[in-house]
């Protein structure tokens, strides 16, 4: 048997293999939205290629409509894939314009004015102008990561193949070979010979992506406290860490405990407790102003600021404070008293975050000893000459 027809057993069964592996990696992580229609994708471009190698909605020689249609909808959807992965708007108008004008123009060169490469010419059109729109969606939504670049690469190189096969064409590169049928073709080769390389390069990059975002949720769920969506104290410092290191501001401290929350735990349960802790998390969050947020121990929260005057972070305390009392928690009566003690240390000197920690904290236990829900700040030290 000929190396040809080998080739046409290939891309079908890479490609339906593809469209259930990651159907399959779409049914396992599936917050992962962007492997269905990469999974369709494969699925039509292994069925483009069964109607192509043998007609079996055509009879020989004659346009294969279903073909050309499955390949347009493949790479429309491959696009669709890599766009709802950076979670940018979608282009609906636009590609919906490019696909008429792109079937219009087939369907002229096949029944009207039948021509075998007009049809290439606008079908490719329609290729490269999809692919370039889903370049700048990409672009707009920023490169943050290798896999964001890997993206791109992909894109911009089907976008290149699109363009390029109709100019090789005209230059006489490739040859239709009209006579023995585009399947014959060099033309036809190049697709069936260069797209398994590109769909598995494609599989790697969304598998690679796959990978990145795994670890990049498992580093974020180690730095972060489940319970409010904060810091944990182990994301908390390293956060603030870089920020330290600046000589131009007056980084601050906020360090905040729960009045009498052992009370709420004992009377009322750890579920209202729990709930306690994630109101008191959204309240800090949202009013607190901070540059970095975190609960850093039990009932206990830490707001850093990169710049901030003992004056502000009163201020700020003073908000946290009426927010927090118009919080309703499910679980505690109504007119239940939560409220906060707040300890204040704005850096002096060359304080470490250590050092800081130390200071808002007796802060803090002032404030604790002077009758609770209150803010206390660290007092200024003297610089003797």
């Amino acid at each position: 048997m000929s190396a040809q027809f080998y080739l046409s057993l290939l891309n079908p069964i890479l490609a339906l293999s593809f469209s259930i592996l990651v159907a399959l990696l779409w049914r396992r992580w599936p917050n992962h939205v962007y492997f269905f229609p990469l999974s369709v994708a494969f699925l039509y471009l292994g069925l483009g290629f069964i109607t192509q190698e043998w007609p079996l909605f055509s009879s020989p020689g004659a346009v294969n409509y279903a073909g050309n249609a499955l390949f347009y909808g493949a790479v429309l959807l491959a696009c669709v894939s890599a766009i709802v992965r950076v979670r940018a708007k979608m282009p609906v108008i636009p590609f919906a314009l490019v696909t008429v004008a792109a079937f219009t123009g087939f369907f002229y060169f096949a029944l009207v004015t039948p021509s075998t490469m007009g049809r290439i010419v606008v079908l490719s059109g329609g290729f490269a102008i999809t692919a370039g729109i889903t370049l700048v969606q990409l672009a707009r939504a920023g490169l943050r990561t290798l896999a964001d670049r890997l993206f791109m690469s992909a894109v911009g190189l089907g976008t290149l193949l699109a363009v390029g096969r109709p100019l090789l064409i005209l230059s006489g590169g490739l040859s239709l070979n009209a006579d023995g049928g585009v399947t014959q073709s060099s033309y036809w080769g190049s697709i069936a010979g260069l797209t398994p390389l590109l769909a598995i390069f494609i599989v790697a990059i969304f598998v690679f992506s796959l990978v990145l975002d795994i670890v990049t949720q498992l580093r974020s769920e180690a730095d972060h406290d489940l319970l409010t969506g904060l810091f944990n104290r182990r994301g908390f410092e390293a956060a603030v860490a870089d920020a330290m290191d600046s000589q131009d501001t007056i980084p601050a401290l906020l360090v905040a405990d729960i009045d009498d929350f052992k009370q709420v735990n004992d009377r009322f349960g750890h579920a209202v407790g729990d709930r306690v802790i994630a109101t008191v998390g959204r309240v800090l969050a949202r009013s607190g102003e901070a540059d970095c947020s975190g609960r850093i121990g039990g009932e206990e929260f830490a707001l850093f600021y990169r710049n901030a005057t003992p004056a502000r972070l009163k201020v700020i305390s003073r908000t946290i404070a009426a927010e927090l009392g118009e919080q309703g928690v499910e679980g505690l009566p109504a007119g239940y008293p939560l409220t906060l003690s707040i300890g204040l240390h704005a850096r002096q000197g060359g304080e470490t975050l250590e050092d800081m920690q130390v200071l808002a904290d007796r802060a803090l236990y002032r404030a604790k000893a002077a009758g609770k829900n209150r803010a206390e700040a660290s007092p200024a030290r003297l610089k003797l000459a």
